[in-house]
C-alpha cells in the first residue's frame, strides 16, 4: 500500500470514530508504515472531526517529526 492510501485510511478511520465517540479528548490513532521505523499520526492541533491527509504526519518511532507541517500529537512522544 502506497503511503498517500494509508494516510487516506487512517483519516477515515480517525473520522468515523470521532463520529460514534469511540476516541476521547486525548485518544489518537496511529498507523506504522510496513517495514520502517515510521509511523503515521495526527497533528497537535488538528481537529479529528475535519482531518485531512494534509493533517496526518509522520514521526520516527521517538516521536520525532520526519515529514509534514504541525508538531506532532504529544501521543507520540
Amino acid at each position: 500500500m502506497k503511503e498517500i492510501e494509508q494516510k487516506q485510511k487512517l483519516v477515515w478511520c480517525v473520522r468515523m470514530m470521532d463520529m460514534v465517540g469511540l476516541v476521547e479528548h486525548k485518544g489518537h490513532l496511529s498507523a506504522r508504515i510496513p517495514g520502517t521505523d515510521r509511523v503515521l499520526i495526527q497533528s497537535r492541533f488538528s481537529s479529528r472531526a475535519a482531518l485531512t491527509e494534509k493533517d496526518i504526519l509522520t514521526v520516527d518511532l521517538g516521536g520525532k517529526l520526519v515529514e509534514g507541517q504541525d508538531e506532532p500529537c504529544s501521543a507520540s512522544l
